[in-house]
């Protein structure tokens, strides 16, 4: 009896069963693996659906310390400085989570690492609400900024792999809506729940553990397919840190993280503390200060479609005008007379501006060359390491001046930023400011 011939996994697939009849001891044929497209658009969608829903509660989890400062200081008997600590815990530990998250989900595979990620999530949001501490509030804020830069990633990852590229576009414009949505939540949640029972705010937060088994059940697995392709441009070498670094690529490296930077602190140097400005400062009560905060909440969703029709008609630089806006609303903001309905318009065109900043994603992305895209959507998490100081650097002039005075830095950080974004090259070929930038040919 002569040996079995060896059948590779690719022959088995291709073996007629006629084949079989003549070799018994052939191994069965391995089915050819599926293409994410295979997979049925009602069931591509559930899954987009359910990690919509987790990400609305990764936008809440990262916003909902912000309304909260004022309670924990009141009720918990924290300072200032304590609360700007916990901020500072979470922008660090959060930077963390988004680099070890890509190599965690190439290894274990997106449905576990969303699933883990959702369920720690979760968790530490009951932790918080459970905790009254300081130090259980640094421990669990700081745990939990892991996972939820975890499942940002995971996030994206899924929305690649499950889409062809004319719809990413689109599905990410909308996952980024939801940060909107998340400060409305929060806003209407606070004024309902007043200042008696705020604490449910914080609860809400737990509801990714309830999300956990629609993971399990709608997000396919990674290994039962393939995901759609990018681009078709032929790589012939890879790149690396090391090339965004050098001497090429290096300023506008530089100024892309420099441009996150200033854009995340001067949110977190009005946006993290405008609930405390609005209660100690302006004396407002629960209702006007959840009213207020879902009004920037509203302004930021509808100003994110109305900038990314501006980004995609006019280029990626003209949103600059949105950061001298932001600087100019927060200005008013902190000036206007006690009137609610003005301060409240204010905080609504504050939100309006705020969202020029939603074009970064595909920008950031297009200055570089393919082997360079996927660092460049990268740097906007690298502008964490220039905020982290944002909070102590506002409790420390809060403490040697006023809280007033302390925001009153945000127009000044927005100002720099808008003249850092013009500094950078217009990559829209229709646009007015277009100068013939060709991130392949340099």
């Amino acid at each position: 009896m002569t040996r079995p011939p060896r059948i590779s996994p690719e022959g088995a697939a291709g073996l007629v069963s006629q084949d079989r009849a003549n070799a018994p001891w052939a191994s069965p044929p391995i089915p050819a693996k599926r293409h994410a497209r295979d997979i049925p658009l009602r069931w591509r969608v559930a899954a987009y659906l359910a990690m919509l829903t987790g990400y609305l509660f990764y936008c809440y989890n990262y916003l909902v310390l912000d309304y909260v400062r004022p309670y924990l200081i009141s009720d918990y008997g924290m300072t200032l400085r304590a609360t700007a600590n916990v901020s500072v815990a979470q922008s660090v530990t959060v930077t963390f989570g988004a680099l070890v998250a890509a190599p965690l989900v190439a290894r274990f595979g997106r449905r576990k690492i969303m699933f883990l990620a959702a369920f720690a999530i979760g968790s530490m949001a009951a932790l918080s609400a459970l905790s009254h501490t300081l130090g259980g509030w640094l421990s669990t804020r700081a745990v939990m900024a892991v996972f939820l830069a975890t499942y940002y990633v995971v996030g994206i990852n899924l929305t690649v792999a499950l889409f062809p590229p004319q719809h990413r576009a689109k599905l990410s414009a909308i996952s980024s809506g939801m940060f909107s949505v998340a400060e409305m939540m929060i806003g209407g949640l606070g004024a309902t729940f007043g200042d008696r029972d705020w604490v449910w705010v914080v609860w809400l937060g737990a509801a990714p553990l309830l999300l956990c088994p629609l993971i399990l059940l709608l997000v396919p697995e990674d290994r039962s397919f393939s995901s759609y392709g990018t681009d078709q441009i032929q790589v012939t070498k890879s790149g690396g840190w090391s090339e965004m670094l050098s001497p090429k690529w290096r300023r506008q490296s530089i100024a892309c993280v420099l441009l996150s930077g200033l854009n995340l602190m001067g949110y977190q140097i009005f946006s993290g503390f405008v609930t405390l400005y609005l209660r100690q400062v302006r004396h407002f009560a629960a209702i006007d200060m959840g009213a207020t905060v879902a009004l920037i909440g509203t302004g930021s969703l509808i100003g994110g479609f109305f900038w990314a029709f501006i980004a995609d008609r006019f280029g990626r630089k003209m949103n600059a005008v949105g950061f001298f806006g932001t600087a100019l609303f927060i200005s008013l903001f902190l000036i206007a007379p006690r009137d609610d309905r003005l301060l409240k318009a204010f905080g609504f065109c504050y939100g309006i501006c705020l969202s020029c900043a939603y074009c970064w994603g595909i920008w950031f992305t297009e200055i570089f060359p393919l082997r360079l895209r996927p660092y460049g959507a990268a740097l906007f998490h690298g502008g964490h390491l220039i905020s982290w100081g944002a909070p102590l650097i506002t409790t420390w002039v809060a403490a040697r001046s006023s809280l007033g005075a302390a925001m009153a830095l945000g127009p000044t950080t927005f100002l720099v930023g808008g003249i850092v974004w013009l500094t950078l090259p217009e990559t829209l070929k229709r646009s007015p400011a277009y100068r013939g930038w060709d991130p392949e040919s340099r």
